[in-house]
């Protein structure tokens, strides 16, 4: 067994290692960062809002991170197709749903300038890598032209001081 075995029963990440105690997937660990340091509160008092909050972690980091990292870009960025090259059929397999999780997200900023009405949230902490990328690779502009609150959204998470921290262009 490695040792990431024994911290992640499925071996995978993101894992935190804080003190002696461990907790695997991001949005456990968010919750518990945001609960644990202090800083701006990423998650509502408000329980309707905070559950809210929660579903779309979740969706995020099971849902949309399959559709758009793990369907879509991960393919340009470690192409497996013949000598390297990005896999076309893959791409184009990837589309349709990528599409329409592009416009969920974009449908659901209709309700205010973050994913969970007007204020920044952990949603919004796990959609921000995402959607950056995506949106820095030139293959998916196509995707992006007619989702005006979502082209918005990404800049808006841009201008946040702690994106220069994380955010950075993908070089392709």
């Amino acid at each position: 067994m490695t040792r990431i075995h024994s911290i992640h029963p499925f071996g995978k990440i993101p894992v935190l290692v804080h003190g002696d105690r461990h907790l695997i997937e991001t949005p456990s660990i968010c919750r518990y960062l945001d609960t644990t340091f202090t800083g701006p509160a990423l998650q509502p008092e408000d329980p309707w809002l905070r559950a809210q909050v929660d579903q779309w972690t979740s969706m995020l980091a099971l849902y949309v991170d399959h559709v758009i990292v793990r369907s879509y870009l991960l393919e340009f960025v470690f192409p497996k197709g013949k000598e390297g090259a990005v896999r076309q059929e893959v791409v184009d397999a990837a589309k349709p749903e990528l599409a329409r999780v592009l416009k969920l997200l974009d449908e659901q900023l209709a309700e205010g300038d973050y994913l969970v009405g007007d204020t920044f949230s952990i949603a919004d902490a796990i959609a921000a890598p995402m959607l950056d990328y995506l949106s820095g690779l030139p293959a998916a502009e196509g995707f992006l032209v007619d989702l005006p609150r979502l082209i918005a959204y990404v800049d808006r998470l841009r201008k946040r001081p702690s994106a220069g921290k994380v955010l950075v262009a993908p070089t392709f």
